[in-house]
């Protein structure tokens, strides 16, 4: 986490090949963890937007397990390989892991995946399919149907391996360009910087300075120091007042009401979290989305 520096090339790289493709796009470390550096598309925030995989690890360790075992196998051959890795997971999927090299090292990989092939039920997922899913990975938890399942499983992009492995020799190109070209590169420790970027990927989790301190390889009471110290304030304020500013995001740019985007934000007092808005912005949620309304017709007013 927090050991490279991403051109905004690359952001865009992998926003526009999943606009091209529907697949989903990520660069991960090469570190035990396999740590997202960047990715496409983020999390989303709300359970019912979740992709099928995203759904299924949330609601059941044994399905996680499964998933990051298959990852580990090809991301393992891929840097001893040097070379592209196109594998089927547990679950039938394609997927793929594209090693970016440094010269004959491998830097980090780009990561594709979660495609149904066209041999999977192209018209989707039965009712009896999607209850032996849910019985066989242990999924009781009655806030997550079946259903649930079904409609995810019918958004998932699908196509035949042929097209499949069109796209990763694409990557395979794109792969060799971006450490040539310098787009991304691994930076000096900055635990400022790895803080910053360990918060902004955890907005939608429960998360402490606990976990912060763990992931950034350091006690607890060290990066609550170095908080106080190097940004004059408390890693739970700082995370709080980044929330707050995802929520003036979600505002702007969603329908989402204001009790879901706190629970989203794991906020467990909508009160409080609306309470917190408030001294941020010195307005209230729905005085923020208005005010936003009113300047965006006061824009479209004055265009000639």
């Amino acid at each position: 986490m927090g050991k490279f520096i991403v051109r905004p090339q690359i952001k865009l790289m992998l926003e526009n090949f999943f606009r091209i493709s529907g697949i989903r796009i990520g660069i991960y470390d090469t570190d035990e963890e396999m740590s997202i550096i960047s990715d496409y598309p983020h999390w989303a925030p709300e359970f019912e937007h979740l992709t099928f995989c995203e759904k299924a690890k949330l609601c059941s360790g044994g399905f996680m397990k499964k998933c990051v075992s298959c990852d580990r196998k090809a991301f393992l051959k891929a840097r001893e390989t040097g070379k592209p890795q196109i594998y089927e997971c547990h679950m039938g999927f394609l997927e793929a892991v594209i090693p970016i090299l440094a010269g004959e090292r491998v830097e980090c990989f780009l990561m594709i995946g979660q495609v149904r092939k066209r041999t999977l039920a192209e018209d989707g997922m039965s009712e009896e399919a999607a209850r032996e899913f849910s019985a066989r990975f242990r999924i009781t938890d009655i806030r997550y149907s079946a259903e649930d399942f079904r409609h995810a499983w019918g958004r998932m992009p699908c196509m035949d391996y042929e097209t499949f492995s069109a796209y990763v020799y694409f990557l395979e190109i794109c792969a060799q360009k971006i450490y040539s070209d310098n787009y991304i590169r691994r930076s000096e420790r900055s635990v400022s910087g790895e803080l910053i970027q360990y918060v902004r990927d955890n907005l939608y989790r429960n998360v402490g300075i606990a976990d912060a301190a763990r992931e950034l390889d350091m006690s607890a009471s060290h990066l609550s120091h170095f908080i106080s110290k190097e940004m004059r304030t408390t890693f739970t304020k700082y995370l709080n007042d980044c929330r707050i500013e995802e929520s003036k995001r979600l505002l702007s740019m969603t329908n989402m009401n204001i009790k879901n985007i706190a629970l989203s934000l794991r906020y467990s007092d909508p009160a409080y979290f609306a309470k917190q808005f408030k001294k941020g912005t010195g307005m209230t949620c729905t005085e923020y989305r208005e005010s936003l309304r009113r300047q965006s017709w006061e824009t479209e007013d004055n265009d000639p």
